[in-house]
């Protein structure tokens, strides 16, 4: 399992967090795999340690995956 953080606005348009789990599959000698996720389009960025963007609203639904280092996300 690999557990994903959401974070959403509900019909009030205040925000939450949410956890939620992936099931993943043992397929062998190249690891443990979820089932597909369908997607739009996907875009890669990498960005430097001093990086800090202020706040904003996410233009789209988007996943962080951090290969290093922290991310600190707040909500309104």
């Amino acid at each position: 399992m690999i557990t994903i953080t959401r974070v959403y606005s509900d019909a009030n348009g205040e925000s939450h967090f949410e956890d939620f789990e992936v099931p993943l599959k043992n397929n062998g000698d190249i690891g443990f795999l979820s089932d597909d996720e369908p997607v739009k389009s996907i875009v890669f960025r990498e960005v430097s340690p001093s990086y800090d963007y202020d706040f904003h609203n996410a233009p789209d639904r988007q996943y962080i995956v951090l290969l290093e280092g922290g991310v600190e996300i707040e909500v309104h």
